[in-house]
């Protein structure tokens, strides 16, 4: 694939409008439920420095879209839109909410990222999606197994800090998972009928 990279304005108007939209939905005011925690679930610890590779996902974001060879960067952009536009159809329609308030911090970065981000927008996990969705296009981008296994852990990473910074359900991890699973085959499905 043709070696490029993205304009620093590309990505960071792409950046902008796909996490513009999800804070409309995430800011809008529905009524939100808490869903149901599943066996043990409560009993996975509470790490509030978790926050720093849950909020790695947008450093991620950063490096994968301005460095994806230009044709990788726009199926990118067009399966993480489609992802999104799942993504808030399940947060309007079920409405679901996690129980931060259980879980108190002092942890300055985590008081601030709760204030801009609300409880809301749980299911299924967007973080987690994004994640994947990330390591998916790196793996298909780099020649290298050992970039591609480093890139992958970290997706695996920024997925686990979804718990122990009690920002979603296992419900959501699993949802977002399969949400965006079944994009990328319809996705490949479609781009393959039209080749």
């Amino acid at each position: 694939m043709k070696k490029t990279t993205q304009s620093n304005w590309v990505v960071l108007a792409t950046l902008f409008i796909f996490y513009g939209l999800y804070l409309v939905v995430n800011q809008w005011p529905l009524e939100r439920y808490k869903i149901f925690f599943m066996p043990c679930e409560e009993k996975i610890p509470f790490l509030p420095w978790t926050i720093f590779i849950y909020l790695s996902l947008f450093f991620q974001a950063v490096i994968f879209l301005k460095y994806l060879p230009e044709k990788l960067f726009w199926k990118t952009m067009v399966l993480g839109f489609v992802i999104l536009a799942v993504h808030l159809a399940f947060f309007i329609l079920i409405p679901a909410r996690y129980p931060r308030e259980s879980y108190p911090s002092d942890n300055i970065v985590l008081k601030l990222f709760r204030i801009i981000d609300t409880s809301g927008n749980c299911l299924p996990s967007l973080h987690v999606s994004c994640a994947i969705l990330f390591a998916n296009c790196y793996c298909l981008w780099k020649e290298s197994k050992f970039k591609k296994v480093i890139a992958c852990i970290w997706s695996v990473l920024i997925i686990l800090s979804t718990l122990t910074t009690k920002q979603h359900y296992i419900l959501d991890i699993l949802a977002g998972i399969i949400v965006t699973r079944l994009v990328i085959i319809t996705f490949n499905r479609i781009s393959t009928l039209r080749e």
